[in-house]
């Protein structure tokens, strides 16, 4: 007998729906206010309009090469190159079939790379101890069940193949745990890819994968903890992608993707690498991922890095070069574990005060922007090693940077210095100094007291003499000091190529106008 069923019954099941299997890729949105959403809109149109202005003059110069290619095909030069290619393709196919006959029962590992093979040989299929499968670069066009069903695979990499979708199967297989299908011609992850329930690794990159009309697939794969989906056609951070509860590392370069939603719940995720999309990051969708350690923003063609980027408060490592960045927010400073921080080739002016709060801070990149002056408060960063400052407008440097006492590298070439200050030589630890390409008309004597010094440039100043005393390094491995303004034939050039060649003795390279 049917019974009828209440309306509430109908409201808590769609609401059980809603609860347990909702699309989780509709991020919660942070609110804003109404004028900073049209802020907002005004600058997601600004950065859109350069990116794609960039990207037709690209397509306008890959036209223009495969025309060039085109041109060169035809020429019998490389139809005889194509030719000899061909003949060692044929040459290597004989002699790993010459391989495959005279492998033992228990072997392990299987390489044919580059071997023309078009299908998997049969006779992988009768060694029954392979756990281990490369056939990189061949012509492989279908994956068939029985591989997956006759070996206990662990790691499996047909990378630079011809797979499609349609053609790949895997039969249910718990023991594969590092899949490589990139460059390959797939446009949908294989269904039956779903059955690898215990695949650790996934790389998808360098495909035709796409998030057009219907969604892509992304399995409830509870062990991957590593995805790569760079190279694809990607217009969005895939919908499902909540479902890899443990995905620690996940690469979505060289996209479309333009915002970051759909990244909540992906609470194990340590690496994210979005580099070359035309990306906006738009606030209300950066949302706190408590175990984010880096972050890689390459050539995303950005102009605005919001304050909201402080809720990826546990990262040690953020990337964003190369992008159009005239300012970063006071926020930045509030990285307490940051260690590695590159904004090169960005327009920088000026950093705010808040940076030099970072104090756990190793490596500094700002090379290539448009400083004019550097703040004393840098010498808080007391444990930057690495620091680079080149390609700037920088005309002096603050006599604080003597307190910089872990600094091991230190790139200061290409900027207008005309002298550098005296408390340079208090960076007992530095190994590394560059300061070619800047106005200096003496050399500093404080570079004296730089015993540790393993590489010293100075070429493209304005020096006319330099120090015999300069024998005294006992670590240097080069030394550049040509391109300067020399006096030779003077007593001090005597005596200075004199300690050149008592260097030279030591096994100095050395690069001088004599």
């Amino acid at each position: 007998m049917r019974f009828p069923i209440h309306p509430c019954f109908y409201f808590l099941w769609v609401l059980g729906i809603f609860l347990t299997g909702h699309d989780y890729s509709e991020a919660q949105v942070n609110k804003i206010s109404d004028e900073r959403r049209h802020q907002l809109d005004s600058l997601k149109a600004l950065q859109w309009s350069l990116w794609d202005s960039v990207q037709a003059e690209k397509e306008n110069e890959r036209k223009e090469l495969e025309e060039i290619r085109a041109q060169q095909e035809k020429d019998s030069l490389y139809w005889k190159i194509a030719r000899e290619r061909e003949q060692q393709d044929s040459m290597r196919r004989v002699a790993f079939d010459l391989l495959l006959d005279t492998l033992k029962s228990d072997t392990r590992t299987i390489s044919l790379i580059g071997g023309n093979f078009d299908q998997i040989p049969e006779r992988i299929y009768e060694l029954k101890e392979t756990d281990t499968l490369i056939m990189l670069n061949n012509n492989i066009r279908i994956l068939p069940k029985r591989l997956s069903k006759e070996l206990d695979l662990r790691v499996l990499n047909l990378s630079r193949n011809q797979l499609s979708k349609g053609k790949t199967r895997f039969g249910k297989n718990r023991s594969i745990i590092y899949l490589d299908l990139s460059d390959n011609q797939l446009k949908r992850v294989p269904r039956s890819a779903r059955k690898l329930k215990n695949l650790n690794v996934l790389k998808l990159n360098g495909n035709q994968l796409s998030n057009k009309g219907k969604r892509l697939r992304i399995f409830r794969w509870d062990s991957l903890g590593k995805l790569d989906l760079s190279r694809n056609n990607l217009k969005r951070i895939p919908g499902k992608i909540h479902r890899l509860r443990n995905l620690e590392y996940l690469n979505l370069s060289y996209n479309r993707i333009r915002t970051l939603k759909g990244l909540h719940k992906l609470d194990k995720i340590e690496e994210l690498e979005i580099s070359f999309n035309p990306l906006f990051l738009d606030p209300r969708y950066i949302v706190s991922l408590p175990n984010l350690k880096r972050l890689i923003l390459r050539n995303c063609g950005l102009i605005y890095l919001p304050p909201e980027i402080s809720h990826f408060e546990n990262l040690t490592k953020l990337v964003i070069p190369e992008n159009r960045l005239t300012s970063v927010p006071s926020e930045i400073g509030s990285f307490r574990s940051l260690e590695n921080l590159m904004l090169y080739k960005n327009r920088l002016t000026d950093l705010p005060e808040e940076l030099y709060n970072l104090s756990n801070l190793i490596w500094l990149d700002i090379y290539y922007n448009e400083l004019t002056t550097l703040s004393p408060g840098i010498s808080q960063l007391t444990k930057l090693e690495i620091l680079y400052l080149s390609y700037n407008k920088l005309q002096k440097i603050p006599e604080s940077i003597g307190e910089m006492i872990n600094l091991r590298e230190l790139y200061l070439h290409h900027n207008q210095l005309r002298s550098i200050p005296s408390t340079i030589g208090n960076l007992k630890n530095l190994k590394y100094l560059h300061l070619y390409e800047n106005h200096l008309t003496e050399f500093p004597g404080a570079l004296l007291d730089l015993r540790n010094l393993e590489e010293l440039n100075l070429s493209d100043n304005l020096i006319s003499t330099f120090p015999p005393e300069i024998a005294a390094y006992e670590n240097l491995h080069y030394i550049y000091l040509d391109k300067n303004n020399t006096e030779k034939g003077s007593v001090e050039y005597e005596e200075f190529k004199w300690a050149l060649r008592q260097l030279q003795e030591k096994g100095v390279r050395i690069r001088f106008d004599y």
